[in-house]
């Protein structure tokens, strides 16, 4: 008889264990992170261009890469009327679980700083995918002046098979 007791009791430790871990694991799955959004990203960039002396369409391509605790580095060429101009961007993205996130970048050309740009974003496709919006440039834009509205969209570029 104790055999058999024992034997419940263990069967029932597994499948509270077992149970506790799919639980866990369900948990998790509908939450982003810094963490997660680490690796190599391509992305395009389009919108306008406000600037007062040169205002139109606005197209941007790059790459690069997000590491575990949020640095970004990435390089990119911005055509604007024509004009391509590549540009290195420098900083942090700060991921909420609810997938939604904020980036703030350093733009420089020729290691001038140009502006500080930051996007508004929401991860999709379990973290494989961004969609976002310009929200600021610093220094601020000159009086009369209005942000010019960009779209980001990116992709990660050797998502995991999770």
């Amino acid at each position: 008889m104790k055999a058999k007791y024992n034997s419940l009791r263990t069967s029932l430790f597994l499948s509270t264990l077992l149970l506790s871990a799919g639980a866990a694991s369900a948990d998790d799955a509908g939450r982003c992170s810094t963490a997660n959004a680490a690796g190599a990203w391509g992305y395009t960039i389009t919108g306008t261009n406000t600037n007062a002396t040169s205002p139109g369409a606005d197209a941007i391509v790059g790459s690069g890469t997000v590491d575990a605790i949020g640095n970004v580095a990435l390089k990119q060429v911005e055509v604007t009327n024509g004009n391509a101009i590549p540009e290195t961007l420098s900083g942090v993205v700060k991921v909420s679980s609810d997938c939604t996130a904020t980036l703030t970048v350093k733009v420089t050309v020729s290691g001038q700083l140009i502006t500080t740009a930051t996007f508004a974003l929401v991860f999709v496709d379990n973290q494989r995918e961004i969609r976002g919006i310009l929200t600021s440039l610093v220094p601020q834009l000159p009086l009369g002046q209005q942000l010019p509205a960009q779209t980001l969209n990116a992709r990660k570029l050797f998502p995991s098979s999770s």
